[in-house]
């Protein structure tokens, strides 16, 4: 991750996943957020650029192609290859019958610089991931592999996780709600207008305790609040 890449993750790491949802459907991406997830660490946050693990449900052939072509199965691989930054995201279809990664491989991808893991089915050792430093979002947990209900099959390629499309590359923001997926080619504004929506929202709030002015009145805010949020701050 470059330093443009690692600036835009930290300033994403200062806001909420609902303000990030609030600019991107007024952008016209409303269905970016991952629902169905358990949170294994509520008290983390979470950004990142994601990469993308496509699984599909198992069959002997299937396993079989898969096998011959990689003799190192594909999360390990990318567990190895992991760059500062990653997030991995996989696309399991609900998967719950079989956990597509455990403390071991979760360890090796936070030790290259990982920084979340996400997945629309089951993960194994819940009870070893929640003692790590590392976000994680997963729909269940589950004792059995992976490859006892599906197969990775594919790497870096656009996958659903949950009802959401996830590029290679996009940005993975995560909090105590859950996870969302930030197209990259407009990161840095979403960042920007997010972290000032919860700037004005605070001033809106300050405003309702000081004057007590009816709700709809100043909420949600107008552009003659954004005007006089920008003024307070100038002025301060």
């Amino acid at each position: 991750m470059n330093a443009a890449e690692q600036a835009v993750c930290d300033r994403l790491l200062t806001v909420d996943t609902d303000s990030v949802w609030w600019i991107l459907n007024e952008m016209g991406y409303s269905d970016t957020f991952v629902q169905g997830l358990q949170v294994l660490r509520p008290d983390l946050k979470m950004a990142g650029r994601a990469v993308t693990l496509h699984y599909l449900p198992i069959r002997p052939d299937l396993a079989a192609r898969v096998k011959a072509a990689h003799s190192v199965p594909l999360i390990c691989q990318v567990a190895d290859a992991t760059n500062p930054g990653d997030v991995l995201v996989a696309g399991m279809g609900g998967e719950l019958g079989g956990g597509f990664i455990g403390d071991v491989i979760a360890s090796r991808f936070q030790d290259r610089g990982g920084v979340g893991l996400v997945a629309d089915g089951a993960t194994r050792d819940i009870t070893a991931l929640r003692t790590m430093d590392l976000p994680v979002y997963v729909a269940g947990g589950q004792a059995s592999a992976s490859w006892h209900r599906v197969v990775c099959v594919d790497v870096n390629i656009p996958i659903r996780c949950g009802t959401v499309s996830v590029l290679p590359g996009d940005y993975i923001v995560g909090d105590a709600q859950g996870v969302i997926a930030v197209p990259a080619d407009h990161a840095a504004e979403v960042a920007d207008r997010a972290a000032e929506l919860e700037g004005v929202e605070a001033f809106v709030r300050q405003k309702l305790h000081d004057t007590g002015v009816p709700l709809h009145e100043i909420y949600p805010p107008d552009e003659e609040m954004y005007r006089q949020y920008r003024e307070s701050r100038r002025a301060r």
